[in-house]
């Protein structure tokens, strides 16, 4: 009996001994998933935080010096209308003010970002890689400068297009670079939390294993230990119960607090789809004020063109021909001089017809076209130098197509130009072809116009249909942006394939005559 007792007394030690154990065993896991909950919730939300602080503050600079971009291309275009230049005057001033206010809140969101992005995690490294602060650091620099810049030159009495048109550009590109680094930035905060996820996830089921083992080594002991003495059977049992109660209750509030970072995580999802959602809309509506502040620049400066300069160009051909029917039997000789100035004359008045054709919005006068007959004898009217080899591969056997037919051929004339140009740096002893091919394709008929000359690198390819640009030493850059724009008023399309030294192809889309088609 006194065995028994002694076995019982140890087999309950042994018990309390593990239990201890086991409770210092929860009371440090809890530490240990308490601090790595720590890090993963306060300092790294921190971190998002600041970010978007920043975030929003280069968007706020952004969006200030674009306004008074606006504001100065506005009074460019508009020296001689009815426009308060005391209101224009107090309105870049007030938005200077806001782009000074708005610098000095980005440098502030930076230092807070910087400090809060480099305290250290639970493994002694920083929170956010150093490499990435520099980028930012750089980036928000550049935004800083470029945005004082813009308003420098918007700041002058009569701003110059050309600089303003430049500092856009590069407000653009800095914006552009200081935008994917926040991304980067966003990606980077996404994968430290996914890490903390994993380590607390790793951490919680190592501690339940070890909970479990030793309260399977306490409920062993006990049960062997009463088994051995015959008696406290039900008190060791009442005690095992007990254990299984706290264990429940520890398995509970693990699963708590699983859930909780669970939901901490949905919620940060929630917040980096928002900042997405929100810089792809900025984007978009930051590239549709670009082209609607160009093409309302372009649209004022056709008027002008217009007035102030196709008037006196008409005097000037007159009177060259007064001059050359004067002086047609003098030999002078200046009939080469006077043929030059005609030319000039010619060159001037087409892009004024350009920048007329880009910026005039009339309906199209469409009528059936036969679109083989059509192709041969537009083609056999142009002028083409003698050293270029029009190759005709038509296939639309009689199809009809609905088009203004004078539109169109301005098209083609432009489309054949300038392919005459990109061949004309072809080496002599290579022959110059201009391949024109047509074919069906369901309900649409697609006309492609290839040719062997430099070809266009992807770069210069991105920017063809841009107003304004041009790869030409001279002209205006309104020729393929009008062709695209004539194309899309008859509800069809134009697509560019080309690469250096490979030639290019132009291929356009549009709809068929469907209902001619069925009449016939």
């Amino acid at each position: 009996m006194h065995h028994s007792r002694a076995l019982l007394f140890a087999g309950f030690g042994g018990v309390i001994f593990l239990m201890v154990i086991i409770v210092g065993v929860a009371i440090h896991s809890m530490q240990m998933i308490g601090q790595q909950y720590a890090f993963a919730t306060s300092r790294d939300l921190n971190v998002v935080f600041s970010l978007e602080n920043l975030h929003a503050g280069g968007l706020k600079l952004i969006a200030s010096s674009n306004e008074v971009a606006l504001l100065a291309s506005t009074g460019l275009s508009d020296d001689d209308d009815e426009i308060d230049d005391e209101d224009s005057a107090n309105a870049r001033a007030t938005e200077r003010s806001e782009i000074d206010e708005a610098i000095a809140q980005l440098e502030n969101n930076l230092v807070t970002f910087k400090k809060d992005g480099g305290h250290l995690d639970h493994d002694g490294a920083p929170l956010v890689d150093p490499s990435l602060l520099a980028d930012v650091e750089v980036h928000v620099a550049s935004l800083i400068k470029t945005g004082k810049h813009m308003v420098r030159v918007a700041s002058f009495e009569t701003p110059s297009a050309v600089e303003l048109f430049e500092a856009k550009e590069a407000l653009e590109d800095v914006e552009k670079a200081f935008l994917k680094t926040i991304g980067q930035l966003l990606e980077d905060r996404e994968k430290k939390f996914e890490a903390g996820r994993i380590d607390v996830k790793d951490l919680i089921g190592e501690r339940l294993h070890l909970l479990l083992i030793g309260t399977l080594l306490a409920s062993i002991i006990a049960l062997g230990a009463a088994l051995l003495s015959g008696r406290g059977i039900l008190v060791i049992l009442k005690k095992l119960a007990g254990t299984n109660a706290q264990l429940r209750d520890l398995n509970t509030a693990l699963g708590t607090e699983i859930e909780q970072k669970e939901v901490a995580k949905e919620a940060l999802a929630e917040t980096n789809a928002s900042l997405r959602q929100r810089t792809e809309e900025l984007i978009a509506a930051q590239e549709d004020l670009l082209r609607q502040d160009r093409l309302a620049t372009l649209g004022k400066l056709t008027a002008t063109v217009s007035h102030e300069i196709r008037n006196p160009l008409g005097a000037v051909r007159t009177s060259l021909y007064l001059v050359k029917q004067k002086t047609a039997n003098s030999k002078l000789g200046i009939e080469r001089a006077l043929d030059r100035a005609e030319r000039g004359v010619m060159r001037c008045d087409n892009i004024i017809s350009e920048l007329l054709d880009f910026a005039r919005e009339t309906e199209p006068k469409l009528e059936p076209t036969p679109i083989d007959e059509w192709l041969k004898t537009v083609f056999s009217e142009i002028a083409s130098p003698d050293d270029i080899d029009i190759r005709l591969d038509l296939h639309t056997d009689g199809a009809l197509l609905l088009c203004d037919r004078e539109r169109m051929r301005r098209v083609l004339v432009n489309l054949f130009d300038n392919a005459c140009h990109a061949m004309s740096e072809n080496p002599p002893d290579q022959t110059r072809c201009f391949n024109v091919n047509s074919r069906i394709a369901g309900d649409s008929v697609t006309i492609e116009f290839t040719d062997n000359g430099s070809g266009m690198d992807e770069a210069t390819l991105s920017k063809i249909f841009e107003p304004l640009f041009s790869t030409k030493s001279f002209g205006v850059g309104l020729g393929l942006p009008a062709v695209k724009k004539i194309i899309e008023t008859h509800n069809g399309s134009l697509d560019y394939r080309s690469e250096p030294g490979k030639g290019t192809t132009a291929c356009i889309t549009l709809p068929l005559d469907v209902k001619q088609e069925v009449a016939a």
